[in-house]
């Protein structure tokens, strides 16, 4: 006969085929790890109350307007209830756990809309472990004026009060609260993680030892573990395959060794309190405890084939190296004084029984060979983190929705100030160009005085000067004058050169008597005597130049304005046809 360690009773030889109903000896069915009654959980963080109505509203009536300030009064006195209500919040339940997740979204909407360095408002928490003292009221407290200190701290309480919840939830003996349970503990190692982050803005502050990168890590694992714990709980209530239930106790036992991690060295200072030193040990228990339930359910997923070519050797092995574990994990429970203790000894107790009987059987059945170790099974971490909840979703009544944002009100004030800039400077230029308009106008203002635009036809400064302009032949006679400049030009031109000629000649006849009669010439240089002469042709010579060119211009200017003086010989009814407005009907008195 072979005898069946997991399933109780017994069976014919590996003929069997047949499922065997779970017996009391059935590993299913005791407590996963058996290890701990009472789950490691921290306690509630306590703080001091703070008037954050009167800091905000004076805060609002300064930076805003005191209109502001009297409009969210009503807010910032329900946000200071909400607040005394989060720190008096102890029972563990969803309403207390959703009280605080409500405080927390409202601070995390309201951090942007305010300056709350200008607020100058303190944030009091006592260390989670030591707490108020009453010897020394000072001691293991830090007060930091920062909301992020604040938010941090609340998602601490609040996490702590979803484990505390999850823990009530996974004593029930139904597999969905089993389930609601895992999902309580990943909602705290979620809120644990984001009070990490919170803190870590807070690099530059003395802060608490529980709020520390360490310590909010190690708790973060140890939701996560319980939460795995959940899983395996589950699993195993549902008497899923031996093979998978190993995995998921050696996935537990991962995350308690990772929750274990920061408390293992020496000089850590989460390690020098006293109550983490216990926790110390505590998280070592709970670690051995899930791994010797992997192994012994590694032993059994080896009888989960009926028996058939057992590995009797390795199986004694696993169950050697469960043994080993919690005979360590008894020997650290009677050191604290572990409240898990008797549950240990008792689950130590039957593995060291299920040993026995495979050494027993394996002399006088299998005979084969115990390896010296054998590996720890590989673990599958089910539990993931549940980050909290977005604000805008889980503040219920956002209470500051329509106070502006700190930032966008220093901007508009920015602007503000920047626009009155911009328009004082153009009403400065306006003001400029209209004198410099005025100095201009001053100058053609009897001209202007002397336009009639009463009616659209000629001025009558015009009208009266057109026919005189007609009757000394209009701009026949400008043309003829220009005509008759041009042969005067052109007379003055060979004038010119005519005088220039006879002063070269004189000047030639000059040269060749003195360079006949030398010395004997005795009349004065003619370049000498002409030099005055030459230099007032030369003068000439350049104006007539200048004439021309202005000559050209005019002509220029005629050509272009051929068809407006054409119009000097129309009549003044022409004229007055021609004249802008003229065909307006408003003209008319229509």
């Amino acid at each position: 006969q072979e005898i069946n360690l997991w399933r109780g009773g017994e069976h014919t030889a590996s003929t069997s085929r047949q499922p065997r109903k779970p017996h009391t000896d059935d590993p299913k069915s005791e407590s996963a790890a058996g290890a701990q009654c009472r789950m490691l959980i921290p306690p509630l963080k306590k703080s001091y109350p703070c008037d954050i109505a009167d800091r905000v509203g004076k805060y609002l009536a300064a930076t805003h307007s005191p209109e502001e300030a009297a409009h969210h009064a009503q807010a910032l006195q329900e946000l200071n209830q909400l607040r005394a209500q989060c720190i008096a919040a102890v029972e563990p339940n969803a309403t207390n756990a959703e009280l605080l997740i409500k405080y927390w979204a409202q601070l995390a909407l309201v951090e942007n809309r305010i300056d709350w360095t200008a607020v100058q408002l303190s944030f009091c928490w006592y260390d989670t472990w030591k707490g108020a003292s009453a010897f020394n009221a000072n001691a293991a407290r830090v007060t930091l004026m920062s909301l992020k200190w604040e938010q941090a701290n609340i998602l601490f309480n609040c996490a702590v009060l979803h484990a505390r919840i999850g823990e009530r939830e996974l004593t029930a003996s139904d597999g969905e609260m089993v389930k609601q349970a895992s999902l309580n503990f990943k909602k705290a190692a979620g809120m644990f993680c984001a009070a990490r982050q919170l803190a870590s803005a807070l690099s530059g502050e003395a802060l608490t030892p529980d709020m520390g990168q360490d310590c909010l890590s190690m708790m973060e694992n140890l939701c996560l573990a319980h939460a795995q714990r959940c899983f395996y709980e589950k699993a195993a209530k549902e008497n899923m395959k031996n093979a998978i239930l190993a995995k998921l106790a050696a996935g537990a036992s991962d995350l308690y060794a990772a929750a274990h991690a920061p408390l293992a060295e020496a000089d850590s200072a989460l390690n020098k309190q006293a109550a983490n030193q216990k926790w110390s040990k505590e998280l070592a228990v709970e670690m051995l405890a899930f791994r010797a339930a992997s192994h012994t359910r590694m032993a059994a997923a080896m009888e989960d084939g009926g028996g058939v070519d057992i590995d009797k050797g390795k199986q004694i092995c696993h169950l050697a190296s469960a043994k080993a574990k919690l005979e360590l994990g008894q020997k650290m429970s009677k050191e604290v004084k572990s409240e898990g203790l008797q549950g240990i000894s008792d689950t130590l107790k039957e593995v060291c029984r299920l040993h026995d009987k495979a050494v027993s059987e394996n002399n006088k059945i299998f005979f084969a060979a115990v390896p010296t170790s054998v590996g720890d099974p590989e673990g599958k971490i089910m539990a993931k983190s549940e980050p909290p909840p977005e604000p805008s979703t889980s503040v219920g009544t956002d209470r500051f929705a329509h106070l502006v944002p700190a930032i966008v009100h220093k901007a508009a004030l920015a602007y503000a100030a920047t626009r009155q800039d911009m328009v004082n400077e153009m009403v400065g230029k306006l003001q400029a160009d209209t004198e410099a308009c005025r100095a201009r106008m001053i100058k053609i203002m009897p001209q202007l005085e002397a336009v009639d635009c009463s009616e659209p036809r000629l001025p009558n400064r015009l009208r009266d000067r057109v026919p005189a302009v007609q009757r000394d032949g209009g701009v026949a006679v400008l043309l003829d004058r220009v005509s008759t400049s041009g042969d005067m030009k052109a007379e003055a031109e060979s004038m010119l050169e005519s005088a220039e000629a006879v002063v070269a000649e004189e000047e030639r006849k000059d040269a060749e008597m003195r360079s006949k009669f030398g010395t004997k010439w005795t009349r004065a240089l003619s370049t000498s005597l002409n030099g005055p002469l030459k230099k007032d042709m030369e003068q000439l010579r350049r104006q007539m130049g200048m004439a021309a060119q202005a000559d050209l211009k005019v002509a220029s200017k005629l050509a272009e304005r051929q068809a407006q003086l054409e119009m000097i010989g129309w009549s003044l009814e022409q004229l007055d046809a021609k004249v802008a407005g003229s065909g307006d009907a408003a003209y008319q008195g229509q």
